[in-house]
């Protein structure tokens, strides 16, 4: 009788702990699903802020002041990105600032140089927000 009784015992372990197991496992599985809807749902409202801007928000033209290429490495291969110096003019009312902003201009696959003209949106009422500039923004989205 003690046998069977410790027996008893021993597999009512194993179950309890093999059912532990699986908890921990869905669990990890729970969280992994909630954490890509929470990226998601932060993502996919400001992918959409960025484009309505650049849609409704009023345009200006930036000059190209600077231009450097700086490496990118992603995990499994580094790219070139063209980062450059640009300054454009803010209308606000019948007040006009230049401001002067550093922005990721796109690839080297662009040719952008020095003294080159783009389109950009401004953002905010002063130079502190860097513009957002459309081609990039589209074309990451896969829009244009």
């Amino acid at each position: 009788m003690l046998i069977a009784k410790n027996i008893e015992q021993f597999n009512l372990r194993q179950v309890l702990d093999y059912s532990s197991h699986w908890r921990h496992f869905g669990m990890k599985i729970a969280f992994l699903i909630v954490g890509t809807a929470l990226v998601f749902a932060v993502m996919i409202p400001w992918n959409m802020w960025q484009i309505w801007q650049v849609e409704h928000y009023p345009h200006s033209e930036a000059t190209i002041v600077r231009v450097w290429t700086e490496k990118w490495r992603a995990k499994h291969k580094a790219s070139d990105l063209v980062y450059g110096e640009i300054q454009f003019e803010m209308r606000e009312g019948n007040s006009v600032e230049t401001c002067v902003a550093k922005v990721r201009l796109g690839l080297p696959e662009d040719g952008l140089k020095a003294g080159d003209k783009i389109d950009v949106v401004p953002r905010g009422k002063d130079c502190k927000s860097p513009p957002l500039i459309p081609n990039i923004v589209l074309r990451s989205r896969g829009i244009s």
